[in-house]
């Protein structure tokens, strides 16, 4: 077997069917295209993604990509790389090194292209492997925040009118109060040391799937997403801005405008809340959906003691819009 690394404009139509073979070989209830492929790694501010391509012969056998995001660290700008879209066809998965050598050769290769961490969001699958194999360290789990609007649906029930009217006249006076809130105080995010830069025309790169929405009045700009999930009609806040920063008035206008514009049985922001606010309830960490624990994997850099404070929970900013692993 052997293992090359490629950027994603260096990829053939020939290779990129083989990869797409391996996706829905290894993930029948999520087909992709390559055109699908194609536009998600392009979806960042270089414009393409990093990725490692093991084949048998010419069978690709497994596939590992790294997203390169700048990050501002300390007002500084830093190049981390989000890892993802991995798999190994199911003939080879008993070769637990292949995953292992993928993730080797693209350290090695980024590293040179000045990248000072590998990110992560593992599932309950891969994370023993990711931090056993892989050496990752978990930083913090992503938390869920909600505004229930239909509850029998959340709560497995099949529709009751009046519970699901209650819990919509309730959503709406957390509403209406919050936007009373807002115009006697707008709280804003704290900054951390860990942000993902904006600069480049960030959001249309990022955001350039046709599934993302967004809504822009006067100088607050939303973008989110909706998705069926097992039923359940959810509205997932992608990022919420007043002149380019979080605020408590971007966040109100984007459950304001989702509540109004979309049939959403729930709202949902993902990620940290370094913001005040009492529009969405953060979820119990035993009612989670899934566990998302964010990992980092720190290359071999000059000098790693500058980057020390990565693992710190309280130094992040991190959501969706980093890794959509919805």
């Amino acid at each position: 077997m052997e293992i090359n690394i490629y950027k994603t404009y260096e990829i053939d139509d020939y290779l990129w069917n083989s990869i797409a073979d391996g996706f829905n070989q290894s993930f029948e209830a999520h087909p992709v295209t390559t055109n699908d492929l194609r536009l998600q790694y392009r979806s960042n501010t270089y414009g393409y993604s990093f990725h490692a391509v093991c084949t048998d012969g010419e069978k690709v056998v497994g596939f590992n990509t790294i997203a390169p995001y700048i990050y501002k660290h300390n007002g500084e700008n830093v190049l981390l790389g989000l890892s993802g879209s991995t798999f190994v066809i199911k003939e080879y998965r008993n070769d637990i090194f292949i995953f292992h050598d993928m993730y080797q050769a693209l350290k090695a290769y980024c590293v040179k292209e000045n990248m000072i961490s590998f990110l992560g969001v593992p599932n309950e699958n891969s994370y023993m492997y990711s931090i056993k194999f892989l050496k990752c360290k978990e930083i913090f789990t992503l938390s869920y925040y909600i505004l229930p609007l239909n509850i029998s649906r959340i709560i497995g029930k099949k529709n009751i009118f009046l519970v699901n009217f209650t819990s919509k006249i309730y959503a709406l006076l957390v509403i209406l109060l919050n936007g009373l809130a807002k115009t006697i105080w707008n709280s804003k995010e704290r900054s951390v040391p860990y942000q993902i830069s904006l600069e480049n025309s960030f959001h249309s790169s990022r955001l350039a799937s046709n599934y993302y929405k967004n809504i822009i009045k006067k100088n607050i700009k939303i973008w989110y997403r909706v998705v069926d999930e097992n039923g359940i009609k959810t509205a997932y806040i992608m990022d919420f801005r007043q002149k380019d920063e979080k605020t408590l008035k971007a966040l109100w206008f984007a459950v304001w405008s989702i509540f109004w514009k979309e049939k959403a049985d729930v709202i949902m922001y993902v990620g940290t809340m370094n913001l005040k606010q009492a529009i969405l309830t953060k979820v119990p960490a035993k009612f989670e959906p899934k566990r998302l624990p964010l990992t980092y994997n720190l290359l071999k850099i000059n000098d790693p003691k500058i980057y020390k404070d990565i693992e710190n929970p309280k130094n992040w900013d991190f959501s969706l819009l980093n890794l959509d692993v919805k």
